[in-house]
């Protein structure tokens, strides 16, 4: 094992603490998916110490201390003292090399409402994934001392790791981290800490272990994880409190939320003078409560620039359009929330963007990543009597044509699009305005006018031999057989009903004896315009699609319905469009729900 030496902690610390250990971070963030850079800037091993290897030493004598507690009866007081320390230290003083932290009597516990105790691994690189958990611990520690002040009190519980067990300056340095209020057991009761640790279960390694106790009672036993989630929305995170939590979250309807209760009824808004000019501008909800507001889930930035185009469309052709920038920094392990706040700012200070800013509140960004769980950047739309989430895409593909730009109008121009798609503009390119019959015999596509049409559109059957039974596979054959089932009863209902077949490659492969194929000659670039027009943006699988007697989409899913409802389903009138584009939608966006339009 190689260890630090105490009085080489500092020069350590100085060479790489300040930008690799908690509560500080990289002022470099390299890409986490390159290995050769991550490694150029923050090496796998830093004076021989592994950053991913966290190896706790416990005494011997730790194993015949373990305590194990009754949770209904829980005596805090004697499980954080012992015979020779009945005391804590307070983080009420910053450390200047000769001071020390002010001692409060265990004993003085007895009279909080609520405590926790939390444990975790001392010192933890910045770029760990257990930072992210700590960030969230320190972030909700401050808030519970500004909520409830005297009635709680949050006690840390740090286990030095591997070539640090010696090392009080990175005890120190962790602590820095955490509110000034918070309780500690002081570095030099390793024993105790340790016995700590090991009967709340914590080993070391993984995530750290809190636990809440109200009145000698321990009601909640967690990992630290739960409170980048969480944060304080679940205090005191009994089952009970997740549960109303849970609930009050489930039941939120989109049309019911105001942008007041979406941003959590803040004072204010604010611009940043760096991109207003030096001007402080001020305002507040009820002022953009009649105006479109898009507000900008930011977290990463790579909206920003294309955000700012429509904005300032939107400012030259005088429609009302109000940006307010809600900072979203908890998925990113390396960053935490001040330095993220600053790498927004500086990117929208450089393109000198003035937007309203929401005043950072982690409960805030927490609460909404729970309603509107995201990736990458998003937006929400609140208009007059509406409120739209995921209508970041909406402005990316329809730009200014699409304002106010919510997800309603969007599907609403698609369901209008396909349906005045027309037989002539999805089989006549260049100087092709004919398709084949099986014998070569060519047939004007103007002379299918007047006529109920079915036009398999087949994305797969070109790839059977390189995926047998893959389910594209499985998807063409489905289709293919529905149309076998009920086309003998169709066609004598309606003697004109045609078929036509659209391949996705050169040859002909879908071939049947009972129906006369008629095909649309193939060329690479013709079907690529064919799959844009009848397509909503997405997946792209084989498909029937229905044209009416007036040479107009009546359906993109016909074979569904077939398999639903039989040879009634036909004629297909376009009735069905509405039900269909949705399901493209949900294809394309998974966790997005359209039902409500």
């Amino acid at each position: 094992m190689i260890f630090v030496e105490p009085e080489e902690f500092n020069d350590f610390l100085t060479m790489m603490g300040k930008d690799y250990f908690f509560p500080n971070i990289p002022l470099l963030l390299p890409d986490e998916d390159n290995d050769a850079e991550r490694e150029e800037y923050f090496p796998s091993k830093l004076n021989g110490i592994s950053r991913y290897r966290i190896v706790v030493q416990y005494p011997d004598v730790i194993h015949n201390n373990v305590t194990n507690f009754d949770y209904s009866n829980f005596d805090v007081v004697s499980f954080l003292s012992t015979d020779k320390r009945d005391y804590l230290i307070r983080n009420d003083k910053d450390y200047n090399g000769n001071g020390n932290y002010n001692q409060v009597k265990v004993a003085s516990l007895s009279d909080k409402k609520w405590i926790m105790v939390c444990c975790f691994a001392c010192p933890l690189f910045s770029i760990s994934s257990y930072s992210l958990e700590l960030r969230a611990v320190s972030s909700v520690c401050s808030e519970l001392y500004e909520c409830y002040g005297d009635s709680f009190e949050m006690v840390l519980v740090f286990k030095m790791t591997e070539g640090f067990l010696y090392d009080e300056s990175a005890f120190r340095h962790q602590l820095s981290g955490f509110h000034s209020s918070c309780l500690a057991v002081p570095f030099f009761d390793s024993v105790s800490s340790d016995c700590i640790c090991r009967s709340l279960g914590f080993s070391g390694t993984g995530k750290g272990i809190f636990c809440c106790v109200d009145e000698r009672k321990v009601i909640w036993h967690k990992d630290l994880g739960y409170f980048n989630t969480y944060g304080v929305d679940a205090f005191p995170f009994t089952d009970e409190a997740n549960r109303i939590v849970f609930e009050k979250e489930r039941k939120i309807s989109w049309n019911d939320v105001s942008l007041e209760n979406l941003l959590c009824h803040p004072s204010f808004l604010y611009k940043n003078p760096r991109s207003s000019g030096g001007i402080i501008e001020v305002t507040t909800i009820d002022l953009l409560k009649e105006k479109l507001v898009g507000v900008y889930l930011c977290m990463n930035g790579d909206f920003i620039p294309e955000l700012h185009e429509i904005y300032e469309c939107c400012k030259a052709a005088n429609k009302v359009f109000e940006i307010v920038v809600v900072y979203m920094p908890f998925m990113k392990k390396t960053c935490n929330p001040q330095l993220f706040q600053a790498f927004i700012n500086h990117a929208l200070e450089t393109r000198k963007i003035s937007w309203w800013v929401l005043p950072f509140e982690s409960w805030v960004s927490r609460r909404l990543s729970r309603l509107i769980p995201i990736l990458e950047d998003e937006l929400i739309i609140v208009g007059k009597g509406f409120v739209d989430p995921y209508c970041a895409y909406v402005v990316q593909k329809f730009g200014m044509p699409a304002y106010p730009f919510s997800r309603k109008l969007m599907f609403k121009k698609e369901i209008e699009r396909i349906s005045k798609v027309g037989l002539a503009s999805l089989l006549v390119y260049e100087d092709i305005d004919y398709v084949l019959r099986k014998d070569n015999s060519k047939v004007p596509v103007a002379s299918l006018v007047g006529k109920n049409i079915f036009i398999f559109v087949d994305f797969d059957s070109g790839h059977i031999d390189k995926n047998v039974g893959s389910p594209f596979f499985c998807y063409y054959s489905d289709i293919k057989g529905t149309l076998l089932s009920y086309y003998p009863e169709m066609k004598a209902r309606d003697p004109e009903l045609e078929v036509i077949y659209v391949g996705s490659y050169a040859t002909l492969v879908c071939t049947s004896s009972e129906i006369p194929w008629l095909v649309c000659p193939y060329d690479s670039n013709h079907f690529g315009i064919f799959a844009k027009k009848i397509f909503v943006e997405g997946i792209r699988v084989s498909t029937l699609v229905a044209i009416k007697k007036d040479g107009m989409v009546g359906s993109i899913q016909a074979h569904k319905h077939l398999s639903s409802h039989g040879s009634q389903a036909f004629p297909f009138n376009g009735s069905q469009l509405r039900i269909e584009v949705m399901r493209e939608f949900e294809l394309r966006y998974p966790r997005l729900e359209f039902g409500y339009m």
